[in-house]
């Protein structure tokens, strides 16, 4: 477990969860709790190489009972105080804290999960709708087994050797100090530049990047849907482009495949394809669920049922005019 506490508190009449720690990550997942789910976090509990999307994979399937769930993940490398990537889906709510203050971050009904990167954090509380935000999980401590059930909140706090460390760090570089921030989740327009947390942040926005084939990089700045005839979505939500793929074979669907970029991070979409997605990276190789997300790290390629290849690049460097640091005298 990352240097800190778990504790777990249970009130009548509010919404209840499993919860299961592991060496890099906690998750808390709706009750009833799917078995097949709740093995999968046991087995990869003691796993200290477990990455973010071998986690995702083993979440609940969207649309089946006991289907919400929040998953904290820590990265590796992130002391004093850890960087943590929170995916929920459902009616959690999840407060975070940091030395510049506190954060609420929601599902939102957000399908298939909502995923957002956190920096410099010093709590997490994992509760559901209707929690106020000053909230407190003044119950047990997790247990060694790393497992509770019937819980209504569960809380990790950064031990205090940890906080003693961030604010020497702090002192020593203040300019590095971070807030607890949702990085790459404000809707366009939103940004406050009079906040200096914000104005931080947009001196280097990572934009994911993708190209198909040996064709031009492609920068993912809104929903991308690819495919013979793509079309947007019905439902409603964020601005959505559509890419044409040439296929001659007719294997790749009309709609295919969806890009997006979440958190810094970009998750592939396959749109119940009909000839599927295949994503191939240094790891593995392996086949999409219809309908399923994932995480897709640069580097990796998604064939889509041919010789139809998607492949994931670096991010780029955006650095916005007037905002850049200045060299030292």
């Amino acid at each position: 477990m990352v240097d800190g506490r778990i504790r777990v508190a249970r009130e009548r009449g509010r919404p209840e969860w499993e919860v299961i720690a592991g060496v890099r990550f906690v998750v808390a997942l709706e009750a009833p709790a799917q078995p097949a789910a709740v093995r999968a976090f046991i087995l990869a509990a003691g796993d200290r190489d477990a990455t973010l999307e071998q986690l995702i994979a083993a979440t609940p399937l969207a649309g089946e009972a006991g289907e919400g769930f929040v998953l904290a993940w820590w990265p590796p490398g992130t002391d004093p105080l850890p960087d943590v990537t929170v995916v929920a889906r459902g009616a959690a709510v999840v407060d975070l804290a940091s030395p510049g203050g506190s954060r609420r971050f929601e599902a939102r009904e957000v399908r298939p999960w909502h995923l957002a990167e956190f920096g410099d954090v010093e709590r997490i509380r994992i509760s559901g709708r209707g929690a106020p935000l000053d909230g407190d999980a003044s119950g047990e401590l997790l247990g060694d087994d790393g497992r509770a059930a019937g819980v209504t909140t569960v809380e990790w706090r950064a031990s205090q050797h940890a906080l003693e460390a961030a604010r020497a760090h702090a002192w020593a570089s203040p300019e590095d100090a971070a807030d607890t921030s949702l990085l790459a989740h404000a809707a366009p327009g939103t940004t406050d530049p009079t906040d200096p947390v914000e104005a931080i942040e947009a001196r280097t926005e990572p934009v994911a990047r993708f190209r198909i084939g040996q064709g031009p990089p492609r920068d993912i700045r809104s929903r991308i849907v690819l495919g013979r005839r793509p079309a947007a979505p019905r439902l409603p939500g964020d601005p959505v482009e559509l890419v044409r793929v040439e296929d001659d074979r007719r294997v790749v669907s009309a709609s295919h495949l969806e890009l997006r970029a979440e958190g810094g991070r970009v998750v592939a979409t396959d749109l119940r394809s009909t000839n599927g997605t295949i994503v191939e990276s240094t790891a593995r190789s392996h086949r999409m669920r219809a309908g399923e997300s994932i995480v897709v790290r640069p580097g990796t390629r998604l064939r889509l049922g041919g010789d139809t290849i998607v492949e994931i690049l670096p991010p780029r460097i955006d650095r916005p005019s007037g905002l850049d640091r200045q060299a030292p005298a």
